[in-house]
Order: C-alpha cells, then structure tokens, then sequence
C-alpha cells in the first residue's frame, strides 16, 4: 500500500528548514487512521514557542482528509492575515489547486515550494 513508504517518517528534519508561515489542518484524532493527530500538534506547538509561524487548525468530527467547507474560511482568514502577503487576487485562488500543490510540497518537490514561496511572498 501507498503509506507504507510513510511508514516512520519523521518531518523534524525538514519542518527544521522551512522558514514560511503554514496553516495546518489536522483531523479528529479518533477519526484520523493515517495520521498521528497529538503528536503531530505537539511537535507544531514546540515549533510554534521556537518561532515558526504556524497556524493549527483542528476539526472535531473529521476524518483525515477534513472537508474544504470546514477549513475554506478560516484559511482565508489567515492568508489575509499574513505579512507581506500579496496575490493577485485573492477571488483568483482556487482551493483544489492549493490543496494540490501543497500535496505535492509535501511529497518533496522542492521546485514547487521555491514557487509557492515566490508568489506567496
């Protein structure tokens, strides 16, 4: 199966190296089969009191892949939020898109993270 490659990594190292405000969405931990909930936020808050700006977003009732209509505002909210962040057009952003490329920095292209940190900021 596919998360087996997944299987024991662990993202300190890399989390280590990112310097970009990240919104993260994280799932109902008796919901969520794929991913280790309260580990995950407590390795985001140690980041959180080192500096990193991180946003937590936890959804009670959701599974680990939490519906865009829950995470939809709150996400939006934060974008405007951050410093120096300038799109085009915020009416532009199309949510699918954003999920699919963070899908893809998250399974390593650096390429696509160079990008997203030149339009974001």
């Amino acid at each position: 199966m596919w998360y087996a490659t997944i299987v024991g990594f662990d993202p300190v190292s890399y989390l280590e190296q990112i310097d970009i405000p990240i919104f993260w969405i994280l799932g109902d931990p008796n919901l969520d089969q794929l991913g280790p909930v309260e580990k995950s936020i407590a390795t985001l808050e140690t980041f959180k009191q080192g500096g990193k700006s991180y946003e937590i977003m936890q959804f009670e009732g959701e599974g680990h892949n939490v519906k865009e209509s829950k995470y939809e505002l709150p996400l939006y909210n934060w974008l405007k939020g951050i410093n120096n962040y300038r799109p085009l057009s915020l009416k532009s952003i199309d949510p699918f898109n954003i999920h699919r490329s963070f899908n893809k920095i998250y399974q390593g292209d650096k390429d696509l993270l160079k990008l997203t940190k030149n339009k974001l900021y």
